[in-house]
């Protein structure tokens, strides 16, 4: 399994509310269709908890499908242009996921995604896995892990957050896609929480 996280600013020169909108109303939905996609997750950062960043995860069966799915037609020619429309796509950094804890328990309406070795202080409280990625993390962390944290309560979410690392508080959001519909034209209905 070829499992990837994703994070990206969005343009300077638009505005940020439409940019996000778009992203979680319009671009799920495209990228949701990217031949080979197993699963696709928007970890959607509260809006006043970021300074006009977005996060999301892919699963693809191996890295050569990941590969043959950026090389495709429809990724290349649809998704592409899209992001361009409200990504900065030249910031974008990716972490492909060498080892992650699995959860001990289901996921939960909050998530802080936490970039950085630096300890998570006892006070975060919620439930607690790491991530090991292939690459440096996003300053101003360190190392190459990402801790997950769940929380059933924003507030505690928002208060594990504070820190001097990027740390995101995110409402995951899995995007359920039926390869047949159209886009244009059909409801996409995402499911929070999975």
């Amino acid at each position: 399994m070829q499992h990837r996280i994703f994070v990206v600013s969005l343009r300077g020169d638009i505005d940020l509310a439409w940019a996000r909108q778009h992203w979680e109303h319009r671009h799920g939905a495209l990228f949701g269709q990217t031949p080979g996609l197993i699963r696709y997750r928007q970890d959607r950062p509260l809006a006043e908890t970021t300074d006009g960043f977005v996060c999301s995860e892919t699963w693809f069966a191996s890295r050569a499908a990941e590969s043959a799915a950026f090389g495709s037609a429809y990724y290349t020619e649809t998704v592409v242009p899209d992001e361009k429309r409200f990504l900065a796509r030249d910031t974008a950094w990716a972490g492909r996921v060498l080892h992650a804890e699995e959860p001990e328990t289901p996921e939960a309406p909050f998530m802080v995604l936490w970039f950085g070795t630096e300890a998570v202080p006892e006070r975060a409280g919620g439930r607690w896995s790491a991530i090991e990625v292939d690459r440096a993390v996003p300053g101003p962390g360190t190392g190459t892990t990402v801790r997950r944290g769940r929380f059933d309560d924003e507030a505690a979410a928002r208060r594990a957050a504070d820190t001097s690392v990027l740390a995101l508080v995110c409402r995951p959001v899995v995007i359920d896609i039926d390869r047949e519909q159209a886009i244009d034209g059909g409801s996409i209905v995402p499911t929070v929480g999975r």
